[in-house]
């Protein structure tokens, strides 16, 4: 949970928000990244890892931190199967990054974050749907992902560090090696800013996507968001002020910005309805194998 006071700023106007992130922009002079939630309960955490259990070890035993969560790997096959037999998406020239890019963007559970270079993409997603209420207000997250590569646990073949976004178009032979095994990842507790190059869906395109891919296993105590190094952090958190939100998204819609422009799909295609089934069909296997395992525990 994210609380006001770790907020950098707090927004009144879409007007104070356009020169808030002008000013960060000039000031930070690297390129930045847009995520909007509209709650500051929503941690900073892909879908995947949401729902996870720690897996334990035997008593006074020290163990490496691992999880139970859905099967990534046996979901996105699954997924790309029934894209393939039902021709739901025109995948034949994407790697598999790619296709999980859109996987992502349709609701598949996936081990990334998806970001927006722009920042009122941002905005619509922390307002969206938002209800007012006297505890939650709405954030927007900004990202450094030169700055996060340069710190993750990747380099160069020269073993230099990578210090900007990292295209996947060309490293398909990486996506084996960073899935198979999401306790036990490359990707380590400092996540990998990604993005593809190549214009394959309106969804990602209409909203500038961008994403980070997170490995299942981080500290306990505190969010990778959190990190500090050398004084500079990977995000930073703006808080929209709630009694601010129905006049920013008046704002928005005159400006176009709204679902039909983000999506293009104002009802839900049949790509969404297969990804939502089969995140469906996966939780619910989850909980079964959580429950079964409780069960011999407990005998």
């Amino acid at each position: 949970m994210l609380y006001e006071e770790d907020c950098i700023t707090e927004i009144n106007s879409l007007a104070e928000y356009l020169s808030f992130v002008k000013n960060y922009s000039e000031k930070s002079k690297v390129e930045l990244w847009y995520r909007g939630h509209r709650t500051n309960v929503w941690r900073l955490k892909p879908n995947l890892y949401r729902n996870a259990k720690r897996i334990k070890g035997a008593d006074n035993e020290i163990t490496v931190l691992k999880y139970n969560f859905v099967n990534f790997k046996d979901e996105f096959y699954r997924l790309k199967k029934e894209v393939i037999d039902k021709d739901l998406f025109d995948i034949s020239k994407l790697n598999d990054f790619q296709i999980m890019f859109i996987a992502q963007h349709y609701g598949l559970l996936t081990p990334i974050l998806d970001w927006s270079t722009d920042p009122l993409v941002a905005l619509f997603f922390a307002l969206d749907e938002y209800s007012y209420n006297d505890v939650e207000f709405p954030v927007i997250y900004i990202f450094k992902p030169g700055f996060c590569n340069a710190n993750a646990f990747i380099s160069h073949s020269d073993n230099t560090s990578i210090t900007e976004p990292l295209c996947i178009d060309d490293l398909n032979n990486h996506f084996n090696k960073w899935c198979d095994d999401l306790n036990n990842s490359p990707v380590n507790h400092i996540p990998i800013a990604i993005f593809s190059k190549i214009d394959f869906s309106h969804r990602i395109c209409r909203q500038s996507g961008k994403f980070t891919f997170h490995g299942a296993v981080g500290p306990l105590s505190y969010s990778w968001s959190d990190i500090v190094i050398g004084e500079k952090k990977f995000v930073d958190a703006i808080k929209i002020n709630p009694k601010a939100v129905k006049e920013i998204k008046e704002y928005l819609l005159v400006l176009d910005i709204n679902k039909k422009s983000i999506y293009r799909d104002t009802i839900p295609t049949p790509l969404d309805n297969m990804c939502a089934q089969i995140k469906e069909q996966g939780l619910k296997a989850f909980k079964n194998s959580i429950n079964e395992a409780n069960k011999v525990l407990l005998q």
